[in-house]
Protein backbone atom coordinates (compact mmCIF):
# COMPACT_ATOMS: atom_id res chain seq x y z
CA UNK A 1 0.00 0.00 0.00
CA UNK A 2 2.77 2.41 0.92
CA UNK A 3 4.58 1.73 -2.38
CA UNK A 4 1.43 2.65 -4.33
CA UNK A 5 0.96 5.87 -2.40
CA UNK A 6 4.62 6.69 -2.82
CA UNK A 7 4.42 6.16 -6.60
CA UNK A 8 1.35 8.38 -6.87
CA UNK A 9 3.01 11.12 -4.85
CA UNK A 10 6.08 11.01 -7.06
CA UNK A 11 4.05 11.14 -10.28
CA UNK A 12 1.94 14.06 -9.04
CA UNK A 13 4.98 16.08 -8.12
CA UNK A 14 7.43 15.19 -10.91
CA UNK A 15 6.87 18.37 -12.93
CA UNK A 16 7.35 20.55 -9.87
CA UNK A 17 10.40 18.57 -8.86
CA UNK A 18 12.11 19.24 -12.17
CA UNK A 19 11.37 22.95 -11.90
CA UNK A 20 12.75 23.38 -8.38
CA UNK A 21 15.52 20.77 -8.26
CA UNK A 22 18.91 22.42 -7.76
CA UNK A 23 21.16 22.00 -10.79
CA UNK A 24 24.02 21.21 -8.43
CA UNK A 25 22.58 17.79 -7.61
CA UNK A 26 24.39 16.59 -10.70
CA UNK A 27 27.67 18.17 -9.65
CA UNK A 28 30.04 16.63 -7.13
CA UNK A 29 29.60 18.49 -3.85
CA UNK A 30 32.68 19.68 -2.01
CA UNK A 31 33.15 20.12 1.74
CA UNK A 32 35.87 22.36 3.19
CA UNK A 33 36.64 19.60 5.72
CA UNK A 34 36.07 16.57 3.47
CA UNK A 35 33.27 15.40 5.79
CA UNK A 36 29.87 14.40 4.47
CA UNK A 37 26.41 13.09 5.32
CA UNK A 38 25.59 9.65 3.92
CA UNK A 39 22.17 8.06 3.48
CA UNK A 40 21.26 5.27 5.89
CA UNK A 41 18.31 2.90 5.59
CA UNK A 42 18.09 0.99 8.89
CA UNK A 43 18.25 1.60 12.62
CA UNK A 44 21.29 -0.72 12.80
CA UNK A 45 23.26 2.01 10.99
CA UNK A 46 22.39 4.63 13.60
CA UNK A 47 24.96 5.61 16.24
CA UNK A 48 24.71 7.32 19.59
CA UNK A 49 25.92 10.92 19.40
CA UNK A 50 25.90 11.04 15.59
CA UNK A 51 24.37 13.97 13.74
CA UNK A 52 21.73 13.53 11.06
CA UNK A 53 20.01 15.45 8.30
CA UNK A 54 16.31 14.78 7.71
CA UNK A 55 16.02 15.08 3.94
CA UNK A 56 13.37 15.06 1.24
CA UNK A 57 15.39 13.68 -1.69
CA UNK A 58 12.72 14.47 -4.26
CA UNK A 59 13.18 18.19 -3.62
CA UNK A 60 16.75 18.30 -2.28
CA UNK A 61 15.60 19.89 0.96
CA UNK A 62 16.59 19.20 4.58
CA UNK A 63 14.64 20.19 7.68
CA UNK A 64 16.43 23.20 9.18
CA UNK A 65 16.95 22.44 12.87
CA UNK A 66 18.64 25.80 13.41
CA UNK A 67 15.21 27.48 13.28
CA UNK A 68 14.58 26.39 16.87
CA UNK A 69 11.10 27.30 18.09
CA UNK A 70 10.22 28.57 14.59
CA UNK A 71 10.77 25.13 13.05
CA UNK A 72 7.08 24.72 12.15
CA UNK A 73 7.09 27.75 9.86
CA UNK A 74 6.64 27.58 6.10
CA UNK A 75 9.89 27.13 4.16
CA UNK A 76 11.49 25.45 7.19
CA UNK A 77 14.12 23.81 5.04
CA UNK A 78 17.59 24.29 3.67
CA UNK A 79 18.70 23.24 0.19
CA UNK A 80 21.14 20.35 -0.13
CA UNK A 81 23.28 19.02 -2.97
CA UNK A 82 23.02 15.22 -3.23
CA UNK A 83 25.71 13.28 -5.02
CA UNK A 84 25.60 9.49 -4.92
CA UNK A 85 23.54 9.48 -1.69
CA UNK A 86 26.06 11.81 -0.06
CA UNK A 87 25.79 15.44 0.99
CA UNK A 88 28.95 17.44 1.63
CA UNK A 89 29.08 18.75 5.19
CA UNK A 90 29.11 22.51 5.64
CA UNK A 91 28.85 24.77 8.67
CA UNK A 92 25.30 25.71 7.62
CA UNK A 93 24.20 22.09 7.30
CA UNK A 94 25.83 21.11 10.58
CA UNK A 95 23.77 23.82 12.28
CA UNK A 96 20.61 22.38 10.68
CA UNK A 97 21.29 18.81 11.85
CA UNK A 98 19.71 16.65 14.56
CA UNK A 99 20.68 14.11 17.20
CA UNK A 100 18.39 11.08 17.03
CA UNK A 101 18.05 8.36 19.67
CA UNK A 102 16.01 5.53 18.16
CA UNK A 103 15.73 3.63 21.44
CA UNK A 104 14.42 6.66 23.35
CA UNK A 105 12.40 7.97 20.41
CA UNK A 106 13.89 11.46 20.63
CA UNK A 107 14.82 13.83 17.81
CA UNK A 108 16.75 16.88 19.01
CA UNK A 109 18.20 19.66 16.88
CA UNK A 110 21.82 20.65 17.35
CA UNK A 111 20.38 24.00 18.46
CA UNK A 112 18.73 22.22 21.42
CA UNK A 113 15.07 21.71 20.40
CA UNK A 114 13.22 18.39 20.52
CA UNK A 115 10.55 17.87 17.87
CA UNK A 116 7.33 15.88 17.91
CA UNK A 117 3.73 15.79 16.73
CA UNK A 118 0.43 16.96 18.19
CA UNK A 119 -2.66 14.79 18.58
CA UNK A 120 -5.08 15.14 15.65
CA UNK A 121 -3.19 18.03 14.05
CA UNK A 122 -0.86 18.48 11.10
CA UNK A 123 1.89 20.22 13.02
CA UNK A 124 5.52 20.15 14.16
CA UNK A 125 5.97 20.93 17.84
CA UNK A 126 9.24 21.98 19.50
CA UNK A 127 10.45 21.93 23.08
CA UNK A 128 13.75 22.41 24.88
CA UNK A 129 12.89 19.45 27.14
CA UNK A 130 12.31 15.83 26.11
CA UNK A 131 8.51 16.04 25.89
CA UNK A 132 8.06 13.99 22.70
CA UNK A 133 8.44 10.32 21.94
CA UNK A 134 8.67 9.34 18.27
CA UNK A 135 8.25 5.87 16.85
CA UNK A 136 11.44 5.67 14.79
CA UNK A 137 12.21 3.23 12.02
CA UNK A 138 12.68 2.74 8.29
CA UNK A 139 10.48 1.39 5.51
CA UNK A 140 11.68 0.74 1.97
CA UNK A 141 14.66 3.07 2.51
CA UNK A 142 12.59 5.93 3.90
CA UNK A 143 12.95 7.32 7.41
CA UNK A 144 9.85 7.07 9.55
CA UNK A 145 9.25 9.12 12.68
CA UNK A 146 5.93 9.90 14.31
CA UNK A 147 3.34 8.76 16.80
CA UNK A 148 -0.17 7.38 16.98
CA UNK A 149 -2.64 10.20 17.43
CA UNK A 150 -6.25 9.93 18.58
CA UNK A 151 -7.40 8.86 15.14
CA UNK A 152 -4.42 8.69 12.80
CA UNK A 153 -0.72 7.94 12.73
CA UNK A 154 1.13 11.22 12.30
CA UNK A 155 4.41 10.90 10.36
CA UNK A 156 7.18 13.36 9.58
CA UNK A 157 6.88 14.20 5.88
CA UNK A 158 7.51 17.09 3.50
CA UNK A 159 4.57 18.87 1.86
CA UNK A 160 5.20 20.41 -1.55
CA UNK A 161 1.97 22.37 -1.07
CA UNK A 162 2.74 23.79 2.37
CA UNK A 163 6.47 24.02 1.59
CA UNK A 164 7.41 22.63 4.97
CA UNK A 165 8.45 19.57 6.92
CA UNK A 166 5.75 18.58 9.37
CA UNK A 167 4.02 15.66 11.04
CA UNK A 168 1.07 14.78 8.80
CA UNK A 169 -1.78 12.32 9.33
CA UNK A 170 -1.54 10.56 5.97
CA UNK A 171 1.01 9.34 3.43
CA UNK A 172 0.19 11.70 0.56
CA UNK A 173 3.04 14.06 1.30
CA UNK A 174 6.65 13.42 0.34
CA UNK A 175 8.50 10.73 2.28
CA UNK A 176 11.76 11.69 3.98
CA UNK A 177 15.16 10.06 4.18
CA UNK A 178 17.92 10.11 6.79
CA UNK A 179 21.57 11.06 6.22
CA UNK A 180 24.23 10.43 8.89
CA UNK A 181 27.33 12.59 9.27
CA UNK A 182 30.63 10.88 8.47
CA UNK A 183 33.84 12.46 9.75
CA UNK A 184 36.95 11.97 7.63
CA UNK A 185 40.39 11.70 9.30
CA UNK A 186 41.63 15.04 10.66
CA UNK A 187 44.91 16.43 9.35
CA UNK A 188 47.32 18.37 11.53
CA UNK A 189 50.97 19.44 11.68
CA UNK A 190 53.54 19.40 14.47
CA UNK A 191 55.23 22.49 15.89
CA UNK A 192 57.72 22.57 13.01
CA UNK A 193 54.95 22.46 10.40
CA UNK A 194 55.49 18.83 9.39
CA UNK A 195 52.35 16.89 8.46
CA UNK A 196 51.45 14.13 10.89
CA UNK A 197 49.45 10.94 10.49
CA UNK A 198 45.78 12.00 10.21
CA UNK A 199 43.62 11.24 13.25
CA UNK A 200 40.69 8.92 12.51
CA UNK A 201 39.22 8.57 16.00
CA UNK A 202 38.14 11.94 17.40
CA UNK A 203 35.24 14.07 18.57
CA UNK A 204 34.12 16.99 16.43
CA UNK A 205 33.51 20.03 18.60
CA UNK A 206 29.93 21.31 18.66
CA UNK A 207 28.17 23.70 21.00
CA UNK A 208 27.36 20.98 23.54
CA UNK A 209 30.82 19.36 23.86
CA UNK A 210 32.17 21.16 26.93
CA UNK A 211 33.81 18.30 28.84
CA UNK A 212 36.99 17.01 27.24
CA UNK A 213 38.37 13.69 28.44
CA UNK A 214 41.31 11.71 27.03
CA UNK A 215 41.55 11.67 23.26
CA UNK A 216 41.35 13.99 20.29
CA UNK A 217 38.97 16.88 19.69
CA UNK A 218 38.73 18.70 16.36
CA UNK A 219 37.39 22.21 15.75
CA UNK A 220 36.09 22.19 12.16
CA UNK A 221 33.58 25.04 12.24
CA UNK A 222 33.04 28.11 14.39
CA UNK A 223 31.84 27.15 17.88
CA UNK A 224 30.89 29.38 20.83
CA UNK A 225 30.65 28.16 24.41
CA UNK A 226 28.69 30.08 27.02
CA UNK A 227 29.70 27.57 29.70
CA UNK A 228 33.17 26.77 30.99
CA UNK A 229 35.10 24.09 29.09
CA UNK A 230 36.51 21.47 31.46
CA UNK A 231 39.60 19.40 30.63
CA UNK A 232 39.41 16.13 32.57
CA UNK A 233 42.02 13.89 30.99
CA UNK A 234 45.79 13.56 31.15
CA UNK A 235 46.11 13.33 27.36
CA UNK A 236 43.62 15.72 25.76
CA UNK A 237 44.47 16.98 22.27
CA UNK A 238 42.75 19.78 20.35
CA UNK A 239 43.20 20.39 16.60
CA UNK A 240 42.29 23.89 15.41
CA UNK A 241 41.33 23.50 11.76
CA UNK A 242 42.28 26.31 9.40
CA UNK A 243 39.68 29.08 9.31
CA UNK A 244 37.69 27.86 12.34
CA UNK A 245 37.28 29.84 15.58
CA UNK A 246 36.45 28.56 19.04
CA UNK A 247 35.08 31.16 21.47
CA UNK A 248 35.26 29.92 25.07
CA UNK A 249 33.46 32.77 26.79
CA UNK A 250 33.95 31.40 30.31
CA UNK A 251 37.42 30.04 29.80
CA UNK A 252 39.01 26.61 29.56
CA UNK A 253 39.58 24.95 32.93
CA UNK A 254 42.42 22.41 33.01
CA UNK A 255 42.21 20.51 36.28
CA UNK A 256 45.37 19.75 38.24
CA UNK A 257 47.01 16.55 37.02
CA UNK A 258 45.45 16.82 33.56
CA UNK A 259 46.83 18.26 30.33
CA UNK A 260 45.77 19.93 27.09
CA UNK A 261 47.86 20.01 23.90
CA UNK A 262 46.78 22.34 21.07
CA UNK A 263 47.65 21.57 17.44
CA UNK A 264 47.09 23.42 14.16
CA UNK A 265 46.76 22.61 10.49
CA UNK A 266 49.05 23.62 7.64
CA UNK A 267 48.18 27.32 7.49
CA UNK A 268 47.90 27.79 11.24
CA UNK A 269 44.78 29.96 10.98
CA UNK A 270 42.60 28.05 13.46
CA UNK A 271 41.80 30.31 16.41
CA UNK A 272 41.00 29.84 20.10
CA UNK A 273 39.63 32.81 22.06
CA UNK A 274 39.30 32.09 25.78
CA UNK A 275 37.99 34.58 28.33
CA UNK A 276 38.10 33.73 32.03
CA UNK A 277 34.97 35.62 32.98
CA UNK A 278 33.18 34.78 36.21
CA UNK A 279 31.99 35.95 39.61
CA UNK A 280 34.19 36.64 42.63
CA UNK A 281 34.18 32.98 43.71
CA UNK A 282 34.60 31.13 40.45
CA UNK A 283 36.59 33.53 38.32
CA UNK A 284 39.24 31.91 36.22
CA UNK A 285 42.16 32.22 33.86
CA UNK A 286 41.46 32.32 30.15
CA UNK A 287 43.16 28.91 29.98
CA UNK A 288 44.18 27.26 33.25
CA UNK A 289 42.61 27.10 36.69
CA UNK A 290 39.55 28.73 38.24
CA UNK A 291 37.68 28.93 41.51
CA UNK A 292 36.21 25.52 40.59
CA UNK A 293 39.63 23.83 40.52
CA UNK A 294 39.23 22.36 43.98
CA UNK A 295 41.64 21.88 46.91
CA UNK A 296 43.74 19.17 48.53
CA UNK A 297 45.42 18.68 51.88
CA UNK A 298 49.15 18.86 52.56
CA UNK A 299 49.63 17.73 56.13
CA UNK A 300 46.75 19.41 57.90
CA UNK A 301 46.66 22.42 55.60
CA UNK A 302 44.19 22.91 52.76
CA UNK A 303 45.98 23.88 49.56
CA UNK A 304 44.31 25.22 46.42
CA UNK A 305 44.88 23.08 43.33
CA UNK A 306 47.02 24.47 40.53
CA UNK A 307 46.22 24.56 36.85
CA UNK A 308 46.91 21.51 34.69
CA UNK A 309 49.54 21.43 31.94
CA UNK A 310 49.20 23.26 28.63
CA UNK A 311 51.22 22.79 25.44
CA UNK A 312 50.70 24.95 22.34
CA UNK A 313 52.05 23.56 19.07
CA UNK A 314 50.32 25.96 16.70
CA UNK A 315 47.29 28.07 15.93
CA UNK A 316 46.19 31.50 17.10
CA UNK A 317 45.53 31.67 20.84
CA UNK A 318 44.02 34.71 22.55
CA UNK A 319 43.50 34.26 26.31
CA UNK A 320 42.23 36.86 28.80
CA UNK A 321 42.06 36.32 32.55
CA UNK A 322 39.39 37.57 34.93
CA UNK A 323 40.22 39.72 37.97
CA UNK A 324 43.08 38.15 39.99
CA UNK A 325 43.71 35.61 37.22
CA UNK A 326 46.34 35.05 34.56
CA UNK A 327 45.56 35.04 30.87
CA UNK A 328 47.13 31.57 30.77
CA UNK A 329 47.92 29.81 34.03
CA UNK A 330 46.62 30.31 37.56
CA UNK A 331 43.48 31.90 38.93
CA UNK A 332 43.11 33.78 42.22
CA UNK A 333 45.67 32.47 44.74
CA UNK A 334 46.42 29.55 42.44
CA UNK A 335 49.64 28.76 40.61
CA UNK A 336 50.28 27.73 37.05
CA UNK A 337 51.70 24.30 36.29
CA UNK A 338 53.81 23.54 33.20
CA UNK A 339 53.12 25.80 30.23
CA UNK A 340 55.01 25.11 26.99
CA UNK A 341 54.69 27.11 23.78
CA UNK A 342 56.45 25.57 20.78
CA UNK A 343 54.71 27.34 17.90
CA UNK A 344 51.75 29.52 16.97
CA UNK A 345 50.73 33.05 17.86
CA UNK A 346 49.84 33.43 21.53
CA UNK A 347 48.41 36.58 23.08
CA UNK A 348 47.74 36.48 26.84
CA UNK A 349 46.31 39.30 28.92
CA UNK A 350 46.14 38.99 32.69
CA UNK A 351 43.28 40.43 34.68
CA UNK A 352 43.90 42.91 37.50
CA UNK A 353 46.55 41.29 39.76
CA UNK A 354 47.17 38.47 37.27
CA UNK A 355 50.10 37.55 35.04
CA UNK A 356 49.85 37.42 31.29
CA UNK A 357 51.30 33.89 31.45
CA UNK A 358 51.93 32.46 34.90
CA UNK A 359 50.24 32.69 38.30
CA UNK A 360 47.12 34.41 39.47
CA UNK A 361 47.18 36.88 42.34
CA UNK A 362 49.56 35.44 44.99
CA UNK A 363 50.15 32.44 42.75
CA UNK A 364 53.42 31.12 41.35
CA UNK A 365 54.43 30.93 37.73
CA UNK A 366 56.02 27.48 38.13
CA UNK A 367 57.51 26.15 34.84
CA UNK A 368 57.04 28.16 31.65
CA UNK A 369 58.86 27.17 28.45
CA UNK A 370 58.82 29.39 25.35
CA UNK A 371 60.51 27.40 22.58
CA UNK A 372 59.06 29.05 19.49
CA UNK A 373 56.17 30.96 17.99
CA UNK A 374 55.14 34.54 18.64
CA UNK A 375 54.17 35.33 22.23
CA UNK A 376 52.65 38.58 23.48
CA UNK A 377 51.90 38.45 27.21
CA UNK A 378 50.82 41.36 29.42
CA UNK A 379 50.48 41.13 33.20
CA UNK A 380 48.75 43.45 35.60
CA UNK A 381 49.56 44.88 39.03
CA UNK A 382 50.42 42.52 41.91
CA UNK A 383 50.98 39.50 39.66
CA UNK A 384 53.14 37.21 41.78
CA UNK A 385 56.64 36.12 40.84
CA UNK A 386 56.15 35.38 37.16
CA UNK A 387 54.81 37.58 34.41
CA UNK A 388 55.70 37.32 30.76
Amino acid sequence: MKSTKKLIAVILSVIMIISVMPISIFVEAQSPTGDYYEKITSTSQMESGARYLIVCENYCYALDGSLGEDMDSAYNYIEVDIDGFRIAATEELDAAAFYIDASEGTIKSVSGYYIGSANSQNKLLTSTTSDFVNEIGFDDGDFEAGHQGTANHYMLHFSNEGYRFRYYKNDWQQFVQLYKRVDTPANYVDASGEAQEPIADYTTLTNNVTEWTNGWYVLKNNVTYGDKVEVKGNNVNLILCDGATLNANRGILIYEGYSLTIWAQKNGTGTLIAKGNGDNTHEGAGIGSSGDSGTHKVGGAIVKNTAGELTVNGGIINATGAVNCAGIGGSNERSASIITINSGTVTAQGGVNGAGIGGGSIGNGETININGGTVNATGNSRSWRYTI
